[in-house]
């Protein structure tokens, strides 16, 4: 398999390692900034730098080609957009299986030519679905169900530590909140501000993330809990914090895939306050793992955190829960699982369309 993976996340690196352990022969492509691809490398894959740097790249397609022509792998995987137009250049004339991922929901459309070159292209085979509602999202734009794999992206609790409660801006007493995600519009994270002011008083809110709009920090400057409200911007030990705090919230109000940031919560034991958005209703369940909300409500939002906030046994028994989550059903094997069976089934599909054999192949030599 040859898997274009652009920077990558700790979840891709995660699965295909596991894919390499379990007799994959799999190549990744990663970025020049990517962090952590050597591990795939220690399990016995093999990697290259190459960066996908535009939508439509023909050196991309040179390079794809080549790599075809020379040792044509089995299934192209492409994580990243950029490469998904590339590789669908590219794979012409080959039998090779291609598939796309698809983490986010929206910005696609049947009108518009970069949508049909790339995710409605029907020389994709497969689209890794983060969640149902990604699958919903591209159902609705007719890609047949077929076609739609919907897989999500599982963690592992041993990748994650907690880190020290006092490396918090906020008094040792406090509910400690956090919001984990680059501040935009989409995020709703003006709606969470909002819903400080009706929260109590020993709450105090973390907004971890890039400042990609002002929005955020002109409410908060104006809101009577503005003492309450930390804007901390990037941080490079954010999953270590979101494990010292108490409560996480993500309070997007669309086009959210499965934000990696409340799987990593749920994995250190935070519970997570959710709203009723993509793939967190899909893997929270309100009142057994988390507490689910409607989006853009701030009344909503401040009565779940206070609900929280002032029940540490409640706080105690989904976070236990949502750990479990991770654990079971969200961990990451589960999710090589279910990417081993899409691979398959595209290998055969391609195998029976050219007429090639569909027997087995031992274990050491798939591609």
């Amino acid at each position: 398999m040859l898997a274009l993976c652009g920077e990558t996340d700790r979840v891709e690196r995660g699965v295909l390692e596991e894919l390499v352990r379990r007799g994959w022969d799999v190549e990744a492509w990663v970025g020049p900034a990517a962090q952590g691809a050597d591990g795939m490398g220690e399990a016995g894959g093999g990697i290259e730098t190459f960066a996908f740097r535009r939508r439509f790249d023909l050196e991309a397609v040179r390079r794809i080609r080549a790599r075809l022509d020379s040792r044509a792998p089995d299934v192209v995987l492409a994580f990243v957009s950029r490469a998904l137009g590339p590789a669908i250049q590219a794979v012409k004339g080959h039998r090779t299986g291609l598939v796309a991922y698809r983490g986010t929901m929206g910005n696609l459309s049947r009108w518009n030519p970069w949508s049909r070159l790339t995710y409605l292209h029907p020389r994709v085979d497969r689209i890794f679905c983060v969640s149902q509602g990604v699958a919903d999202d591209l159902g609705a734009l007719g890609v047949p169900a077929r076609k739609l794999a919907v897989i999500h992206k599982g963690h592992d609790p041993a990748w994650y530590t907690a880190g020290p409660r006092d490396a918090l801006p906020c008094p040792a007493e406090a509910c400690a909140v956090i919001c984990l995600a680059n501040l935009r519009p989409l995020k709703g994270v003006d709606h969470l501000v909002r819903a400080m002011a009706e929260t109590p008083g020993h709450v105090h809110l973390l907004l971890v993330g890039e400042e990609r709009y002002p929005g955020p920090r002109r409410l908060a400057e104006a809101s009577p809990a503005r003492e309450r409200i930390h804007i901390l911007g990037y941080r490079p030990d954010a999953t270590a914090l979101t494990g010292a705090c108490d409560v996480s919230v993500m309070p997007s109000t669309r086009r959210e895939g499965l934000p990696k940031a409340i799987l990593e919560a749920m994995a250190l034991g935070v519970p997570p306050v959710v709203t009723r958005m993509g793939g967190m209703a899909e893997v929270v369940q309100d009142g057994v793992n988390g507490l689910v909300v409607p989006p853009s409500d701030p009344q909503a939002l401040a009565a779940a955190i206070s609900r929280l906030a002032g029940a540490p046994d409640l706080r105690a028994r989904l976070g236990q829960a949502a750990r479990e989550t991770l654990a079971g059903p969200l961990h990451l094997s589960r999710t090589v699982d279910r990417v081993e069976a899409m691979l398959r089934s595209v290998m055969t599909e391609r195998r029976a369309a050219s007429g090639t054999p569909t027997a087995p192949e031992p274990e050491a030599s798939r591609d």
